[in-house]
This record gives C-alpha cells, sequence and structure tokens, in this order.
C-alpha cells in the first residue's frame, strides 16, 4: 500500500499547478517587486539552484535506500541519514522555494506569495498523510525520529 496512488498527490502536480496559476496572475495582474533586478536575479537563481540541489539529493539518498519516490511506490525503509537526519521533508523544503525563486528572478509579486499556499498544500495533501502512513508503518521507530527530526528542519 502506498499513501499517494496518482499524479495529484505529488510535490510537482502542486508546483506546476501553482506556477500556471501565478504566471496567469502575473499576466493579468503585472507586478513588480521594484527591488535592484541584479540582486532579485541574483538571489533568484542561487535560491533555484539550492533548491533543486536539495531536491537532487533527497531523491539520490531515496535511490541509495532502494527506495522508490512518487505515487504508488511503498515505503520500504525509513531514512533518517543524510538530508533527512536534518529534515523529514527535504524534498518539499526544495520544492516551497522553487516558485519564489522564480518570481525572485523576473520580479512577480505573484510567484512569491505563492509560497503561502504551496506550503499549505505540501502539508495538507502531502504530508499530513504521509505522516499518518510513516507512523501505522514504522511506530515507534517512526514516533523517535520525529522527535529527533522536523518536519522541515
Amino acid at each position: 500500500m502506498s499513501v499517494h496512488k496518482n499524479f495529484t498527490h505529488t510535490s510537482d502536480f502542486i508546483i506546476y499547478t501553482l506556477l500556471l496559476l501565478s504566471v496567469f496572475l502575473e499576466w493579468l495582474f503585472p507586478t513588480d517587486l521594484g527591488i535592484n533586478r541584479f540582486v532579485s536575479v541574483t538571489l533568484g537563481v542561487f535560491m533555484l539552484l539550492s533548491s533543486w540541489l536539495l531536491i537532487f539529493i533527497a531523491k539520490y539518498q531515496f535511490k541509495m535506500h532502494g527506495q522508490k519516490s512518487g505515487p504508488g511506490n511503498q515505503t520500504t525503509s525509513l531514512i533518517q541519514s543524510g538530508l533527512f537526519k536534518y529534515s523529514r521533508n527535504p524534498i518539499y523544503l526544495g520544492v516551497i522555494f522553487i516558485i519564489p525563486a522564480i518570481g525572485l528572478i523576473i520580479s512577480s509579486i505573484w510567484l512569491i506569495l505563492t509560497i503561502i499556499p504551496c506550503f499549505c498544500m505540501l502539508k495538507k495533501i502531502l504530508i499530513e498523510p504521509e505522516e499518518k502512513y510513516l507512523l501505522g508503518k514504522f511506530s515507534g521507530e517512526y514516533v523517535d525520529y520525529c522527535k529527533k527530526v522536523g518536519r522541515w528542519f
């Protein structure tokens, strides 16, 4: 059994949906951050690259533990090393900052504000069901892990 059954229950679906919505809002109601373009682009590129690196490393750790990522895949082990020693959700942490990073690059307030629904949707749609699933599957080991490592960091 897996907690997420299809593509609509993935961080990719959430981020692409919010990205499209934000770009549409930016097209309808253009915004500008009003800050130095060099600073906003540099910060945005740094955030984007850092987010991708965080996601890549976490997915690599999944692979190293024989754990497949994505909907329909069972959790075979509770990874508590590497990035997962510091965050229970390093992939989602990386995902949260992708859209605001793009917002900084293109100077869009809409994209930066998208961090709020992204955070809420990841928590409600993905993280809370995953936590319930992991508690049922790993019980005491998962409770101990939660005591040591925060949901985000």
